[in-house]
């Protein structure tokens, strides 16, 4: 398997593959000047990624609005995308949870509210498999300041007692807290376009 994306004068800006390791995700990033592009994937042996030999999996989005331009797998040889980036990507920032389950999962909880309003937009959990790495992935409107709760309902956090969990969480890329190590709650920092932080020193 081997990919890349080209300009409109076919020019290569990114690509990668041949990859050695079986059912892993691969995750690439780039920033993109404004204009049309094209993705093409490419399977050498003419079955694509999916589902005669696994469940491989391709997909492309905007990262910093969350959309998922497309996805797709089950292709012969080659597979291709058109898509454009675009000058404004619209009102909306883009939200990120890792999640690392520890032994008992049906204890771990989690949201992300509005600091403003309490107005909660997504949430999740409990989960029933331990040990187990999750990703969480939404688009957050813009204009508002918001707070991500994560919960333990007995109280003993997900770090360090009975497994090894932790979570992390990223806006638009960057990453702006982490928790594992906590009590029955953990509250991050403020987060958003419409929150002002202010710096001083004397």
């Amino acid at each position: 398997t081997t990919w890349s994306v080209k300009d409109a004068g076919g020019n290569n800006v990114m690509k990668g593959g041949p990859y050695s390791q079986s059912s892993q995700t691969f995750a690439e990033t780039a920033c993109l000047e404004v204009g049309q592009y094209a993705f093409i994937i490419d399977d050498s042996y003419g079955d694509g990624i999916c589902c005669q030999q696994g469940q491989g999996k391709w997909s492309i989005a905007l990262a910093d609005s969350c959309f998922e331009l497309e996805s797709g797998g089950s292709f012969n040889f080659k597979d291709e995308l058109t898509f454009e980036v675009p000058e404004n990507l619209g009102g909306s920032q883009c939200f990120r949870l890792d999640l690392l389950t520890d032994t008992f999962p049906g204890e771990t909880t989690w949201e992300v509210a509005s600091a403003n309003t309490g107005a909660v937009y997504v949430q999740g959990g409990p989960y029933n498999a331990s040990s187990k790495a999750y990703t969480e992935t939404v688009a957050l409107p813009v204009g508002d300041c918001y707070e991500f709760k994560i919960y333990d309902s007995w109280g003993d956090g997900i770090c360090c007692r009975e497994g090894n969990g932790g979570a992390e969480i990223s806006l638009n890329g960057a990453v702006i807290g982490s928790a594992g190590a906590f009590g029955r709650e953990w509250t991050s920092n403020k987060f958003g376009d419409a929150c002002v932080a202010i710096n001083f020193s004397q």
